[in-house]
């Protein structure tokens, strides 16, 4: 003996209602996932941002156009390149140091600009940290 047309109608229905359902969970998740890879690729960036200014002479740290791939891999030119890297250089803020004016060559505040600019989207997103570096005398 079978089923009869209302039980597969009830059924269909049920069903479809949790395909319907898990397929908007799905792009969901999908734009998160991208969301998190695109942060992750972003702290990348910044990590070589900051190994670079370790090694970089005190003087010459603010520097412009330094290109990453999508996988936050350094480029040498912007053709390749999936995130553009802006470092401004300005005065360190001291909050509360009566002494801040003397300690201003000891400390600077970096600006660090990341564009990025999918394949995907019309417009760029630009985020900006900031990285503190101290004067080791280089």
């Amino acid at each position: 003996m079978g089923f009869s047309l209302v039980e597969v109608t009830l059924a269909l229905g049920i069903t479809s209602v949790v395909v319907i359902s898990i397929m908007g969970l799905l792009s969901s998740g999908l734009s998160n996932l991208h969301d998190s890879m695109n942060e992750t690729r972003k702290s990348q960036i910044m990590r070589a941002v900051a190994g670079r200014a370790t090694v970089t002479p005190y003087a010459s740290l603010a520097t412009n156009n330094l290109y990453f791939n999508q996988d936050g891999l350094p480029v040498a030119t912007s053709q390749d390149a999936a995130y553009t890297v802006n470092i401004f250089r300005k005065a360190p803020v001291f909050p509360g140091c009566e002494n801040a004016v003397n300690m201003a060559g000891s400390m600077t505040s970096l600006t660090v600009q990341i564009i990025w600019r999918s394949a995907y989207l019309s417009a760029s997103r630009t985020n900006s940290y900031s990285l503190e570096v101290a004067n080791d005398g280089k």
